[in-house]
């Protein structure tokens, strides 16, 4: 089928929830992407950050290829080979003890804010006076199912599906006194991103991160870092909450976890892991949760591809990439009235403005300094091997 024909059965048959851009991909290699007419675009989106080793990497397709050729799904009431070694490698990255597998980000931090509630009634049933509530960031973005929606800040979000799950707060993004005026005994869980993602690329700020971190400890609530975006080792580091020196109680991830297979991922303490027990009917039961993809070996056989993405991300790549990314952005400033603002981080880019057409884009990839970047990251990635 070519693009208006499948442009007018997806008009047909689909609900209308993505207003895609006109183009048919077809195929895609290293850090470009082939429409249907054979034209070759440079791929700056990296599908959403999943496709960190860019596509048609050979790791990936070699061990995808492989594990379907083996066994692709079983179900969470036996076991198989890749649960337990990609458990392993992200608690020794990240830190942090337990893993449960998900099949995407939001559904990992759905997990994430049952294990929370599960905790605070644990510890409630200790002795602790400590309640149920969430405190989110203003301009956080954490998914679109219904937990993970009702701690993402924009209405845009929210406001369709309402009522909301209750019991949420939003802070000012960076603002250390909203955040103490927020915080009590009442609050069960402080929800961050390390980065913002979709709410333009902004770091935390040390103090801002380190404030959440000692106001949750001093009342048991849990500090729950979403990685989804900033993670696998995109700023220079296996998570980006590491920069920091601060150690959250869970994290999530998800994204280029399997390489662009759906999975998710949630980490989190011993401490924590000991509300979880079989048979369990409310909380993120890790014996319970029937989903399709993290039971099954071919979605867990790309094990070695975290190694690969954090190695592919270092520290160098990334500023190497950032120096050149600050070039085209002054450039591309100098010419276009309606570009207002550049936020990065590490290998996060965000460019803002009004008026932004395709032109600012073009003048972006067109650069003459983008084909020397792009040469020296390819070969970076062509080298790396499972």
């Amino acid at each position: 089928m070519k693009l208006e024909e499948i442009r007018a059965a997806e008009s047909r048959l689909l609900l209308s929830t993505y207003e895609r851009s006109p183009v048919l991909f077809v195929s895609g290699e290293g850090v470009y992407i082939q429409d249907e007419k054979g034209t070759k675009y440079l791929d700056l989106l990296s599908g959403i950050g999943v496709n960190a080793l860019g596509y048609n990497h050979p790791a990936i397709v070699d061990t995808i290829a492989r594990q379907s050729r083996a066994l692709i799904h079983t179900s969470n009431l036996y076991y198989h080979e890749g649960q337990a070694e990609l458990a392993l490698r992200l608690t020794e990255r990240t830190g942090l003890d337990r893993a449960f597998f998900s099949n995407t980000g939001t559904e990992a931090w759905e997990g994430a804010l049952k294990l929370a509630r599960a905790y605070a009634g644990l510890k409630r049933s200790e002795g602790t006076n400590i309640g149920t509530k969430f405190l989110a960031l203003e301009q956080s973005f954490h998914g679109r199912t219904f937990g993970s929606m009702s701690t993402t800040y924009k209405a845009k979000y929210r406001e369709p599906f309402g009522p909301v799950v209750p019991g949420v707060d939003f802070v000012r993004f960076n603002d250390v006194a909203d955040l103490r005026a927020k915080f009590s005994n009442e609050v069960c869980a402080i929800l961050v991103e390390s980065i913002q993602g979709e709410g333009g690329i902004r770091p935390l700020t040390q103090e801002f991160f380190s404030e959440a971190r000692a106001l949750a400890t001093s009342t048991g609530a849990l500090l729950i870092v979403d990685e989804i975006q900033s993670g696998m080792g995109r700023t220079g580091k296996w998570c980006a909450y590491q920069h920091y020196g601060i150690q959250p109680d869970v994290t999530t991830f998800a994204k280029p976890l399997a390489g662009g297979l759906p999975l998710g991922a949630v980490l989190c303490t011993e401490e924590v892991a000991r509300v979880m027990h079989a048979g369990m009917e409310h909380p993120p039961a890790v014996i319970r949760w029937q989903f399709k993809w993290p039971c099954e070996p071919l979605a867990n056989a790309p094990r070695r591809i975290e190694y690969l993405i954090a190695q592919s991300c270092r520290i160098e790549g990334g500023l190497n990439a950032m120096q050149i990314l600050e070039l085209l952005w002054h450039s591309v400033r100098g010419s276009r009235t309606g570009c207002r603002d550049l936020q990065h981080a590490a290998m996060h880019l965000n460019i803002e403005g009004e008026d932004m057409t395709a032109d600012v884009s073009e003048d972006i990839v067109r650069h003459q300094k983008i084909p020397e970047f792009l040469g020296m990251l390819q070969t970076d990635l062509a080298n790396i091997r499972a």
